[in-house]
């Protein structure tokens, strides 16, 4: 969303305050009341300049000129919810999570599609009235799709609902942050368009995603959703995601994390098992004999007192390596968080921390899955080293000192053969547990798909295969 943005791209020095407040009444009504203040607070073009091109510090700059006499209403609405000031979750978490809902495909030339299903989704007897609630909620980056979400709002608006575009529907004088929280709040349907445009930077690791707005507006609405409103997601139940393109360059996460307990630690129940999670959901699978032990299960009713709403992954130092506090503790991932388990008694620990404080020197922001060979097993330079996979990159970590021991590497360039572009999940069988062909092996998971890593020579195995095929009764497909 972010609208205001859309002026940035004409920061010309030359600006009067005249000019600005001219060109911020194009943006729509719901900007009326910024025109008054930049020209009683003298904003010209130097003054946007300034902002050094800085999405963020433009927005907070024309709330500072406009608070909001609102924002009391929309505490109340949101029962205390307040929109963060950066992102807290990695963008794949976000991305994994909203793949999971399927949508319909919107062509751009054509949305006449498009509108038809989500009228049909629609409640006419809701009552919304385009003031005080919104049929839906049109969430969108505004420099890619704009146009698209200007179209669904009036074809929409034709046929007598009321949607709720940031442009059309902001009260005057309202911060965007309240503005978006307060329509979402007050919307029973949330209707993300999802471009490939608008999705490339959330897909690019090697930037910061802190101020995503569009990623934060994302995250919003997940959280007024498990706060418990009566906003929905929109789901057409097509088998298709929301456009061709999404699907071809989005592969959809079925396996995040995973754990298995060092031989004879822990209770009897979870020995020769791997703990498969996904979302807040996880599954057991027995490695001895190769099936489904235990379908899925919600992780709150499994893991009492785990802090997080799911496990991105897992590390466990083997036996008799690293420092005292490391052993037979169990190290979990979501986002830039993490939390210690205790595998004796399968119990929390201590978190959740972030992982900048718990792991100086890491060099990314979450940790999609971790690899640690067995002892004896593999080149020495791979004895007592966890391999940490962030997106397309990873690191190596020395487990003896607990520091970093090689920085941030492509994957591409560090496993010669490897077929896929990330890694999502790893399975490492414990030593003589399961069929021979699985000794001294990693299976290594991304999207709908798994290969198999010979770790004595560091080579690819097996060639990819699909998880459905390979993983019999796997919940999660």
């Amino acid at each position: 969303m972010g609208t205001v943005t859309s002026i940035s791209t004409t920061r010309d020095s030359k600006l009067t305050p005249e000019d600005l407040a001219e060109l911020v009444g194009t943006l729509g009504s719901a900007y009326e009341g910024y025109k008054a203040a930049i020209l009683s607070n003298g904003v010209d073009g130097d003054t946007l300049s300034s902002l050094a091109g800085d999405e963020k510090s433009l927005i907070e700059a024309f709330n500072d000129l406009a608070p909001s006499p609102a924002l009391s209403l929309v505490q109340k609405q949101t029962g205390g919810i307040r929109f963060p000031e950066k992102l807290q979750v990695p963008p794949r978490t976000l991305m994994s999570r909203m793949f999971l809902i399927q949508g319909i495909k919107l062509d751009p030339s054509d949305i006449k599609p498009a509108v038809a299903k989500i009228v049909a989704r629609l409640d006419r007897r809701s009552g919304c009235d385009g003031v005080n609630t919104f049929h839906c909620f049109l969430s969108y980056r505004c420099a890619v799709d704009a146009d698209v979400a200007e179209k669904l709002y009036w074809m929409l608006k034709s046929e007598g609902f009321f949607p709720f575009l940031d442009k059309e529907c902001l009260v005057s004088g309202m911060s965007w942050r309240e503005g978006f929280l307060s329509g979402l709040q007050r919307s029973l349907l949330f209707l993300p368009l999802i471009s490939r445009a608008a999705l490339a930077p959330a897909r690019n690791f090697s930037i910061d995603h802190s101020g995503d707005m569009v990623l934060l507006e994302h995250s919003m609405a997940f959280q007024v959703m498990d706060w418990g409103s009566d906003l929905h997601n929109f789901a057409d139940f097509e088998l298709s995601l929301y456009a061709d393109s999404v699907e071809a360059q989005v592969c959809r996460r079925v396996i995040e994390g995973t754990l298995v307990f060092p031989p004879e630690v822990g209770p009897t129940y979870a020995h020769n098992m791997v703990y498969m999670f996904l979302h807040d959901l996880y599954c057991k699978w027995n490695l001895s004999k190769d099936f489904l032990q235990q379908g899925a299960h919600p992780i709150k009713d499994g893991w009492s007192g785990y802090p997080f709403s799911h496990v991105d992954a897992t590390l466990v130092f083997p036996s008799g390596v690293g420092p005292d506090y490391a052993c037979n503790v169990a190290y979990m991932f979501c986002g830039d968080s993490y939390c210690k388990w205790n595998l004796v008694d399968d119990s929390f620990l201590t978190g959740a921390r972030k992982i900048k404080d718990g792991w100086p020197g890491y060099p990314f922001d979450h940790v999609d899955a971790t690899l640690v060979y067995p002892p004896g097993v593999g080149q020495s330079y791979a004895q007592n080293m966890a391999y940490m996979f962030c997106g397309d990159s990873y690191c190596r970590w020395n487990l003896s000192n607990d520091s970093l021991s090689l920085g941030a590497r492509k994957i591409k360039d560090g496993w010669k053969g490897y077929p896929f572009d990330r890694v999502d999940a790893i399975i490492v069988y414990p030593p003589g547990v399961g069929q021979s062909y699985a000794h001294n092996m990693a299976y290594m998971f991304c999207g709908d798909s798994y290969c198999r890593w010979n770790l004595s020579n560091d080579s690819l195995s097996q060639e990819p295969r699909k998880i459905k095929d390979g993983w019999k009764g796997y919940p999660f497909i």
